[in-house]
């Protein structure tokens, strides 16, 4: 769980029960989890995604940028696909961008409005094994479920 306020990660059993916690550099707004059981945590305030090991140790910094805007700054939700590819909401263009961990921009989509792919002020994100996404569009009180296509990586080895 992110806890923005105490600038930290926790983690808890199914059962909620708490395991464990560690501090953040920021405030930490959303988090995705690879398959390894890397954490990929957003911060806007910081205009970054910071990738942290299983047990908290701070791996790398993630940036989203084109044409020398940084997205991370207005995203508002992360996830992790079976690839390793990661996907950020962002609400300054209504729209959804997906990146590698080498900061390389694969796909932008989306526009505002209310047809399919469209979005207004899109919030939550996940990804699911079989490739789609699952985007929370708050303003038009909807769920998007997307087929995202077109990736040759193979999937990442899941950590048991």
């Amino acid at each position: 769980m992110a806890d923005k306020d105490n600038k930290r990660i926790e983690f808890f059993s199914p059962q909620g029960i708490f395991l464990g916690s560690f501090s953040t550099e920021g405030e930490p707004a959303d988090i995705g989890i690879d398959p390894q059981r890397n954490l990929y945590v957003l911060m806007p305030k910081l205009k970054k995604i910071v990738k942290y090991s299983p047990d908290g140790k701070k791996l790398k910094s993630i940036t989203c940028k084109i044409n020398k805007r940084n997205y991370v700054s207005k995203a508002t939700g992360i996830t992790v696909d079976k690839r390793g590819d990661i996907y950020i909401t962002e609400r300054y263009e209504h729209s959804v961008k997906k990146l590698d961990s080498s900061e390389i921009v694969l796909l932008s989509f989306g526009s505002k409005g209310k047809g399919r792919g469209q979005f207004n002020k899109p919030a939550g994100i996940a990804a699911d094994v079989s490739g789609k996404v699952i985007i929370t569009d708050m303003a038009n009180s909807r769920v998007q479920i997307l087929a995202v296509t077109g990736s040759r990586k193979r999937p990442m080895i899941a950590v048991e």
